[in-house]
């Protein structure tokens, strides 16, 4: 029931801050004034900076290790077990009994196409006749 009764009391506390950063002081609101100050100020250059740098590093400290640990991860497997690899063999075995297939598949249709156009055309040219 605590839980509950907190939730509750920050929602109104959240409430009534929003409703005082809405009042007019001069030509703009306190929101405003305060957004202003927030991109005016140096700190907020200070936080922007670090953010990208934080983020450069990151990157590029990822991509050393997932290289690290992708060659590190070969040496010791075969190339079946690399992950992105996995099931490549099997997809190249899937696509080359497709084609396969399909060339077979349409090999049949060529056949098969003069004597069922050739069927087609004879009861086209009766029943022409007929009429």
């Amino acid at each position: 029931m605590a839980d509950v009764l907190f939730i509750l009391r920050m929602a109104i506390y959240t409430f009534f801050i929003v409703l005082f950063m809405q009042v007019k002081v001069g030509p703009s609101t306190l929101e405003q004034k305060v957004i202003d100050f927030t991109h005016r100020s140096q700190f907020s250059s200070v936080i922007q900076e670090i953010a990208e740098g934080v983020v450069t590093f990151l990157g590029t400290n990822y991509n050393k290790v997932y290289r690290q640990i992708t060659s590190e991860f070969a040496r010791q497997h075969s190339a079946d077990q690399i992950p992105g690899k996995r099931l490549q063999s099997k997809w190249q075995k899937i696509q080359e009994s497709l084609s396969f297939e399909s060339k077979e598949a349409a090999n049949a249709v060529k056949k098969a196409a003069p004597k069922v156009i050739g069927k087609g055309t004879e009861v086209i040219n009766e029943a022409t006749e007929s009429d």
